[in-house]
């Protein structure tokens, strides 16, 4: 898929039930990106089986009446491809945004270049979508100052939709790291796509699985942070592909341990995953 152009500015596509999202979306692409020239970053914010993915594909159904799979990224490197190499006007999906706007790696070369790379490519006209868990982990550059709206998913099924001027309004406690929310421009719902778009449910899986295949490295020595950075991607994959599973039963398919995993959701921080919270088997099981 290349560009939009001869796109209708309605919708191509309606699945919320007040039909807001879908509309809105589209004024943002005509008055961002055709009537001035620039990219269009929308963030989605929401735990671990919240639908983050799965509103995400029915925004751009929405937007262009298909999916946009070969652009869609689930590392930093496959989402700066997808943003610099090749033509204009593509909407690209990244499912993982921590790997490029986590704040608390603020100085690391993929936090920099990923900025960068927001500031200097807006001339190609891109749709961003921007998928992370929480909003006090993220780069609030990227919140304050580079999106254009955020897609809250509070659970499955719901979402609440802020535009820019309610984006500015959100105050962060650094202390608490709680998020004090205004209320949003409008609220909706929206369905499961296993079950309304089956065959769009499919072959996403399948290219989540792809994509994360080929960004398996086989580590060397004590080289820690690839290695975490392989088991998030094999947990993801386990959780997407076992309907069944809580996060914390893919974690355990792949072989991390409970302490490992707790400490992923208390901080998320490489520094507090030691090396004996993983096992030596971590990542052989799928």
């Amino acid at each position: 898929m290349q560009g939009w152009q001869g796109l209708k500015d309605e919708p191509q596509e309606f699945f919320t039930d007040k039909e807001l999202l879908e509309k809105n979306l589209c004024k943002m692409r005509k008055t961002l990106i055709d009537d001035k020239n620039k990219d269009m970053v929308i963030l989605v914010i929401g735990q671990p089986g919240s639908s983050k993915s799965s509103l995400t594909l029915m925004m751009q159904l929405a937007l262009n009446g298909e999916i946009d799979f070969e652009n869609m990224a689930f590392t930093h490197d496959q989402y700066m491809d997808a943003a610099k190499k090749g033509g204009k006007e593509k909407t690209i999906q990244y499912d993982e945004g921590r790997d490029s706007f986590y704040k608390r790696r603020a100085m690391s070369s993929e936090n920099t270049e990923a900025m960068d790379m927001l500031n200097q490519y807006r001339f190609k006209g891109h749709i961003h979508f921007i998928n992370f868990q929480s909003l006090t982990d993220m780069e609030l550059d990227l919140v304050f100052k580079r999106c254009h709206a955020i897609v809250r998913t509070p659970m499955q099924g719901r979402f609440h939709f802020f535009n820019q001027k309610q984006v500015r309004k959100i105050t962060v406690d650094k202390e608490t790291r709680m998020v004090d929310w205004p209320d949003p421009s409008f609220v909706g719902s929206f369905p499961n796509p296993s079950k309304e778009y089956p065959d769009i449910w499919k072959e996403y899986n399948q290219v989540l699985e792809k994509k994360l295949d080929e960004e398996e490295v086989q580590e060397e020595g004590t080289d820690w942070e690839k290695k975490y950075r392989r088991l998030r991607m094999k947990v993801a994959k386990t959780f997407v592909k076992h309907l069944d599973m809580t996060q914390a039963d893919a974690a355990e398919h792949v072989g991390v341990t409970k302490q490992a995993y707790t400490e992923w959701k208390k901080k998320d921080n490489l520094t507090n995953i030691p090396p004996f919270d993983i096992s030596d088997e971590a990542g052989q099981s799928s």
